[in-house]
């Protein structure tokens, strides 16, 4: 919502140095090739993709895009990019995302576009400076809700250089429709992508380092519910899998990470199996029994007594319900 000094500002800027509304003919051109490139990419290449393909319906010089949330009174920006700009915007740009005025507008809305001019009198010093340091004449925003399941959202900022230009009012309510294709065609790449990583009979997930799912396999968050966590410690575990632990054994799923960008994991959920109850050193001990090597051996190689390497195979029995080495080496089989 705009308040009425900058509806003014808005009005006095005018309309002129828009593009032209999109036809019916343009958007469906425009969704189709979407659709095409979220079918035949991966989701970090279907971004790139989208912005030549929003260049042939909207004027912009130079934009930035990537996956937000507004949580518990934080602003998180993960996975970003950008075209035709230097590698120092995307730090310069977080550093003032307390005041971007397009974050305090639009952060509660799930669908959400407006454009301003850094030149107006309500936008503050700071974010001023920002925008002329990189030559930023007039800048249209949005986002779009990733799905129901996730706080994420889709942004793309769109900028134009030359200080006297705006953005039409048509301009922003494509742009409105646009994001919305934009995020469709992104969960279609971003659906098939996590799908394929998942592990047989299993499900997977994109997670950020505060644990917040960004995208997920239509059985992830149910599964995850099976094992009764709170949302701060369910969030706690996802956050430390890529950091810290990369693997975590629950009473109904296992879990295992991988890093998928610079600031987001992959994570897959799969059911635990016999070898997943052992402790590592357990996994040591039953691989060299069942290779062959004698108790006395497997001491010998882990430099601790016969009688340690009995008890520790005495667990392994107990926690994989076996008894016998071949019963074992069944249980134990890597799926």
């Amino acid at each position: 919502m705009l308040y009425p000094a900058e509806i003014l500002e808005l009005k006095l800027a005018g309309s002129a140095t828009g593009t032209p509304a999109m036809n019916n003919d343009q958007l469906s051109e425009l969704i189709l090739k979407l659709t095409d490139s979220a079918i035949g990419s991966s989701s970090i290449d279907h971004q790139s993709k989208m912005v030549s393909l929003i260049r042939e319906v909207v004027q912009f010089d130079a934009a930035w895009w990537g996956w937000s949330s507004f949580t518990a009174g934080r602003t998180m920006l993960v996975n970003s990019a950008s075209y035709n700009l230097p590698r120092s915007f995307d730090a310069a740009v977080r550093a003032i995302s307390k005041i971007d005025p397009f974050i305090r507008r639009g952060r509660n809305l799930p669908l959400f576009s407006m454009w301003l001019s850094p030149t107006m009198a309500s936008v503050a010093p700071e974010y001023k400076a920002f925008a002329k340091s990189y030559n930023l004449g007039a800048i249209l925003n949005g986002h779009c809700r990733l799905n129901s399941a996730s706080s994420f959202h889709f942004f793309m900022s769109l900028y134009r250089t030359d200080v006297s230009s705006t953005f039409s009012t048509d301009e922003v309510d494509d742009f409105r429709i646009i994001l919305r294709h934009l995020e469709q065609s992104f969960s279609v790449s971003m659906r098939s992508e996590i799908k394929a990583s998942a592990p047989v009979g299993g499900e997977a997930a994109i997670v950020d380092a505060d644990g917040q799912i960004v995208h997920a396999t239509s059985g992830f968050a149910k599964a995850m519910a099976s094992e009764k966590l709170g949302k701060r410690q369910r969030n706690a575990i996802l956050g430390r899998l890529p950091t810290k632990t990369n693997h975590w054994i629950g009473q109904s799923v296992t879990l295992t990470s991988e890093r998928y960008t610079q600031d987001l994991a992959l994570v897959r959920l799969s059911q635990p199996g016999a070898w997943d109850v052992l402790s590592p050193r357990e996994k040591v001990v039953a691989e060299l029994y069942l290779s062959g090597m004698s108790m006395r051996a497997i001491a010998s190689t882990n430099r601790v007594s016969p009688n340690t390497v009995r008890n520790q195979l005495a667990s392994v029995y107990k926690k994989t319900s076996t008894k016998g080495k071949l019963a074992l080496s069944r249980a134990l089989v890597r799926q």
